[in-house]
């Protein structure tokens, strides 16, 4: 039942005309940002520390960018590329 709700809220965050491994990457950002909160939450919660916001988004860029070269031969762009605009290389693949 958890796996339902999960696969309904991705609905939500649907960016319109991406094919299906467009698809697959945009799901994989949306994981790796909501993972990284969660880690980020449980700092702050359970060790007491300071909320960063950006270091929450980059921890997550980062993440996503390792994933995306590992899991899809096709991806060429550099890290760096994807960080300043990662919907231009969404569209590249």
């Amino acid at each position: 039942m958890h796996n339902i709700k999960a696969r309904e809220k991705f609905k939500h965050f649907s960016i319109v005309n991406l094919n299906n491994r467009k698809k697959y990457v945009w799901r994989g950002m949306l994981l790796a940002i909501r993972e990284e909160i969660w880690k980020h939450r449980n700092r702050v919660i359970f060790k007491q520390r300071k909320v960063y916001p950006d270091g929450i988004f980059g921890l997550a860029q980062v993440i996503d960018w390792v994933w995306m070269k590992h899991k899809i031969p096709s991806v060429k762009f550099s890290y760096s590329d994807f960080v300043l605009s990662p919907f231009s290389c969404l569209k590249s693949l």
